[in-house]
């Protein structure tokens, strides 16, 4: 467990300066990881996913990774690992930062 508390103290570092910082992915982990990082003040612009994938309702907006401008967007994916490495095969514009296992595993544990 804490493990996982250090990796998402380590997350927080990385990202705390970061603009236009979206979630990739808004399942289960993608809105957990919003609510952690809004709660702490870190600005999220919204929702991107794969532009194969259909729009589901969420709290904030959500886009299709390609409509997305900007070559200084820092992604946070939001998924399992396995799905991690499929998106991470994939050529986006910004920076893609894939969270730890153990964030996954404190995420998964989150109640909503």
């Amino acid at each position: 467990f804490s493990e996982g508390l250090y990796a998402v103290c380590e997350l927080l570092k990385v990202i705390k300066d970061k603009k236009n910082v979206y979630i990739y992915g808004c399942g289960n982990y993608g809105k957990k990881l919003y609510n952690i990082l809004t709660k702490v003040g870190i600005e999220v612009k919204g929702y991107v996913i794969s532009d194969d994938q259909m729009k589901i309702d969420v709290v904030s907006k959500v886009d299709y990774v390609s409509d997305i401008d900007s070559d200084v967007n820092t992604y946070i994916l939001g998924m399992s690992q396995i799905n991690q490495n499929s998106i991470c095969r994939k050529k986006i514009k910004g920076e893609m930062i894939c969270p730890k296992e153990s964030i996954l595993r404190i995420l998964g544990n989150m109640g909503e």
